[in-house]
């Protein structure tokens, strides 16, 4: 009892200290707890006294009746521990544990009995029915969370590292080492607890390192390791893996967590390995043949590799002859066939593959079906294609390297984010869990391949939700417009009625329709027609590969773009503003260039047709969000509608205001009123209206009207000799009496001249007036480039920076002051550093021959940025 007090004591005050991991390092090291150094000692009284064994080990323990607490307690008292912890225990008291080997470390019982000495005595619990659950290593999780049990002769399990005592630097260094592990170790299997994991809240330091507790007044005994070979299972004695040992290898080393590689981990291994067959079922009878335990070693990995391809070849032949016909499988018989090995490839697909030369030379004249050899070829190529056609497979590649300009192999959440909207895949909510799904080497970024299979996971999906609803519908197949645009919208796609019908009409499903005749006046969700799984993944494909246009939209880009191309394949960003007005986009030149640069892939300034199409969709996208913006503004209570009012001033904000605007209903959506939008701005009399005043605005070609006035004092309506001086002059003050220039001007006004009388009209003035500002823009676009040249900045980079400055700027310019304070805040720099912010900013205005005073355009905000990153201000 005495003793049981001054421990009780000592724990106490280490509780009171926070020195639990002093006090158990201490006890492992059998260090003396109860040294008279600091102790107090408490008389004895008849009140309970407090175990110290349940308060090391907070485990729930039962007390015989009569125990030391009780009156006249003479009789013993038995407490139940794991054994590793009552051993610990009775080693920092100084005393030994009786421990036969050849019995299982079960309960051990303490006897108490007055004016004696303590005793640990070891009881042989009675025998266990082995259960049929998969055996378990011994590995660290098992270990730390149940104790440990003899397995085998030997008694002593296996160590970590070292064979002398825990020491407070080594577990320092354990914790540290396990504060260190990422992502890119395993992760705990459920496997590894044990049932009575869920009582314990506290575990000994001498378990996590797989030490059996020993004797502190004895050198530990160290047990020869038991041989892992002599619990594998039987193995090949040639050589495993062939030529896939090195890759095998590679993926094992890549996942190996204590020299050995998890079951948990065997799906990434696999497809680290090149293999796209992962199925769990396969692994786990794969694993069943190969190894006892959850864990493999290297030998047991290899042969793994090798029996799970035999497994994928026998699986296959199963299926295989379930479906075979006289040693052949039907093309008809191919879909199901193929689902029951977990591919869902579209049957455009199979079509492709079963026709291509390595299948086809294989086959026969007179064979309808295939073989199995040649089965498992087409499903091999399925597997390498990913389930896409070769042409899909080549732009998803192209796409890729699109969005990995510094040519660094990755794809990081945000690139895939565009990448996905640049194919028109819809995206709702966060692609974070998608990201990382495929993200083996959890680095944040997607390799080509990982990017490959992340589209070929949305394909899957979209297929799984088509088949679901068709589920729902009579007969499972989709037979009227209405349930196609219901499945569409569950899908997430938005698309018009001519968009339906051109995608419809592409693949032979709405026959007998044309534009603004095919419906007869009905309502497109009246339009009858039968479209099951295959024919809907084949529509969604086709709206995807349309970024959102119908063939009439398609066509009037095709016009714009072959009227600006010199070379029929490519077109310059200057060329590129002016296909865009002619579309019926008004975008300044700046953010015309802004957007080109986001596109363009080798840096060149140049986009063929196929980047313009995503760069028109880009500018409908902007659109929409800034109409959408300018609804929300107007609507801060988030009803969901406008009124008349709201509408109004909604368009006011947008600057439609003047234009031909429809009848306003008295409450409407967003979807109602980005359609209300889209009308009035790409209104065809709008539209045509626009190419006649050469692309100016209603409000411009007023502003023009007073200025041609201005110049015609004789008020002829025309612009002659002497008043095409007095144009010219306020138009170029400073090169109008330059001789070298009069060609120039010469020029301008002769192509400005349609009649050739010599004089300007209104009309022939406006022509005159665009010439001078698209040549203006085509100089620009030169500087640019000349200064990215010269400063040495990419177009990545200056899109970035661009990006910086529209930020604070809009499309307009900064001052001095609004440049230094924003420069100050993004690189925090001192009140010294921040004025030769100012001085940059002079010295910019003056090497760009700026005329505007205290103002800083974008290529002047260029040499702003060099002389920043010059001075390593943006790395500090």
């Amino acid at each position: 009892h005495l003793l049981q007090r001054r421990f009780a004591d000592v724990v106490s005050m280490a509780e009171e200290w926070d020195l639990p991991r002093i006090w158990r390092r201490r006890s492992l090291d059998g260090g003396a707890i109860g040294s008279s150094k600091g102790r107090r000692l408490s008389q004895v009284t008849q009140e309970s006294p407090v175990d110290p064994l349940s308060k090391l080990f907070r485990r729930n323990v039962s007390v015989a009746p009569g125990g030391p607490g009780s009156p006249g307690s003479g009789a013993a008292v038995t407490r139940a521990f794991p054994a590793v912890r009552l051993m610990a225990a009775a080693a920092a008291f100084g005393h030994k544990a009786k421990v036969t080997p050849s019995v299982q470390l079960r309960e051990v019982e303490i006897e108490t009995r007055p004016n004696q000495s303590h005793e640990v005595q070891v009881q042989k619990s009675p025998p266990v029915s082995p259960t049929p659950k998969r055996k378990e290593r011994l590995s660290l999780t098992s270990w730390a969370v149940g104790g440990f049990t003899d397995t085998g002769p030997s008694p002593e399990p296996r160590r970590l590292s070292g064979e002398g005592r825990l020491s407070l630097e080594m577990v320092s260094k354990l914790r540290k080492k396990r504060n260190a592990i990422d992502l890119h170790t395993r992760k705990q299997s459920v496997d590894h607890t044990e049932e009575e994991a869920e009582h314990s809240h506290f575990v000994p330091l001498c378990i996590f390192e797989r030490k059996p507790p020993v004797d502190v007044h004895q050198t530990p005994q160290v047990a020869p390791r038991r041989s892992r070979k002599s619990s594998a299972k039987a193995r090949p004695s040639a050589a495993l893996g062939g030529a896939h040992r090195g890759l095998w290898l590679q993926s094992f080393r890549r996942y190996l967590y204590d020299g050995e590689i998890h079951a948990d981990d065997l799906p990434k291994a696999l497809l680290h390995s090149g293999i796209e067959d992962i199925r769990p079922e396969l692994i786990a009878v794969v694993l069943v043949k190969v190894a006892e335990y959850n864990t493999l070693d290297e030998e047991e990995f290899l042969h793994f590799m090798c029996q799970y391809e035999e497994e994928q070849r026998e699986d296959a032949l199963t299926h295989f002859q379930k479906f075979a016909v006289n040693g052949q499988v039907s093309m008809e018989s191919m879909s199901e066939l193929l689902a029951a090995l977990e591919l869902t490839p579209r049957r455009r697909v199979i079509t492709q593959i079963c026709g291509s030369r390595e299948v086809s030379e294989e086959r026969g004249e007179a064979m309808t079906g295939l073989d199995f050899p040649q089965f498992l070829k087409v499903v091999e190529m399925l597997r390498q294609r990913f389930c896409f056609l070769q042409e899909e497979l080549e732009q998803f590649r192209s796409v890729f390297q699109v969005f990995d300009r510094d040519n660094s192999g990755g794809m990081s959440l945000a690139e895939l984010s565009s990448a996905l909207a640049w194919l028109g895949f819809p995206i709702s909510g966060s692609l974070c869990s998608l990201h990382q799904q495929h993200d083996l080497d959890s680095k944040g970024v997607l390799t080509e391949v990982e990017f490959l299979r992340c589209l070929r996971s949305l394909y899957e999906e979209e297929a799984q939700t088509i088949k679901q609803y068709l589920n729902l519908l009579q007969n499972g197949r989709c037979r009227r417009g209405s349930e196609l645009e219901q499945l569409l919208h569950t899908l997430g796609y938005t698309t018009t009625v001519d968009i339906l019908v051109d995608a419809l009409q592409a693949h032979n499903l709405c026959k007998g329709y044309v534009r603004n005749s095919q419906l007869l006046g009905m309502a497109f969700s009246e339009v009858g027609f039968t479209l099951g799984l295959n024919e809907l993944r084949e529509l969604t494909c086709s709206i995807r590969t349309r970024d959102g246009f119908s063939d009439e939209e398609m066509e009037e880009m095709r016009k714009a773009f072959s009227m600006q191309s010199k070379s029929e394949a490519e077109i310059s960003t200057p060329a590129i503003q002016k296909a865009l007005r002619w579309l019926g986009h008004m975008y300044s030149f700046e953010m015309v260039q802004h957007l080109v640069t986001e596109l363009d892939i080798d840096g060149d300034c140049m986009l063929d047709f196929t980047l313009f199409v995503k760069l028109i969709r880009k500018c409908r996208d902007r659109d929409r969000q800034e109409v959408a913006n300018a609804f929300f503004a107007l609507d801060p209570l988030d009803s969901g509608f406008l009124d008349q009012d709201q509408q109004m001033q909604a368009l006011e904000s947008l600057g439609l205001a003047e234009m031909n605007i429809p009848e306003m209903a008295e409450g409407i959506r967003l979807q109602q009123f980005l359609k209300i939008v889209q009308h009035i701005k790409f209104d065809p009399v709008r539209v045509q209206k626009l190419r006649e005043n050469d692309f100016f605005e209603e409000h411009e070609v007023l502003e023009l009207h007073r200025h041609f006035g201005r110049f015609d004092t004789d008020g002829s309506g025309e612009l002659q000799e002497q008043e095409l001086v007095m144009l010219i002059e306020a138009l170029f003050p400073r090169h109008a009496n330059l001789r070298e220039f009069r060609p120039y001007f010469s020029d301008l006004l002769a192509f400005a001249d349609v009649n050739r009388n010599g004089c300007l009209d209104f009309k022939e003035f406006v022509r005159f007036i665009r010439k001078i500002r698209d040549l203006q823009d085509e100089f620009q676009f030169e500087v640019y480039k000349e200064t990215l040249e010269e400063l040495g900045f990419s177009n990545k980079e200056a899109a970035d920076l661009h990006t910086f400055f529209l930020e604070t700027a809009g499309l307009g310019t900064l001052t001095f002051g609004e440049v230094k304070d924003m420069i100050a805040g993004s690189f925090n720099l001192s009140e010294k550093e921040s004025q030769k912010v100012l001085i940059f900013c002079r010295c910019a205005v003056e090497s760009c021959g700026d005329e505007l005073a205290g103002e800083i355009n974008f290529l002047s905000f260029l040499h702003v940025m060099r002389q920043v990153l010059d001075a390593g201000w943006a790395s500090g």
